[in-house]
This record gives structure tokens, sequence and C-alpha cells, in this order.
């Protein structure tokens, strides 16, 4: 299974994001597909299937990534809309 992220518009998002994406990539090992899009400010990664050790790397770094967005979202309501699938 495949999951995908996606964000827009949102500095201090974007940077909570990257650094997740770099986690992912670098500390954790995983060959992420990305898409940038500098003109909107579009992040989006998708994971590829992974074993169960690389999941459970994924999933800590994608919770604190979660947990980071959640924060953001709690001091910035107004501006940010979040939604959990």
């Amino acid at each position: 299974m495949r999951r995908a992220y996606g964000i827009r518009r949102c500095s201090a998002l974007s940077s909570i994001v990257q650094t997740a994406a770099l986690g992912l990539m670098q500390v954790a090992g995983i060959d992420l597909d990305y898409e940038v899009r500098e003109e909107d400010g579009y992040l989006k990664f998708t994971l590829p299937p992974l074993s169960k050790e690389r999941r459970r790397d994924a999933d800590m770094i994608l919770n604190t990534l979660y947990l980071g967005i959640f924060d953001l979202h709690e001091g910035f309501s107004d501006f940010i809309e979040l939604e959990v699938k």
C-alpha cells in the first residue's frame, strides 16, 4: 500500500513536512517518490511498500510529523485546515 501526504502554502507547515521527508529518506533510508512545485509551495511524497522494520521507522517519523502539524494547527487554526483520514 502506498500512502501520500501533501501540503500547500505555509512556510512553517512546509518546513515540518520537508523535515519529515528528509528523515524518511536520510535517516530511515526509505526511497520516497516526491513531487515539488515551488510556484505554489506544493510538496507531496509517497511511501513505497515497506518491510516491518522500515514501516516502524516510517511510522515514528510520520507520527512526529502529525504531532508537529497538530501543534501548529492549534496555534494557527484560522489559517490552517487540518483533516485526518
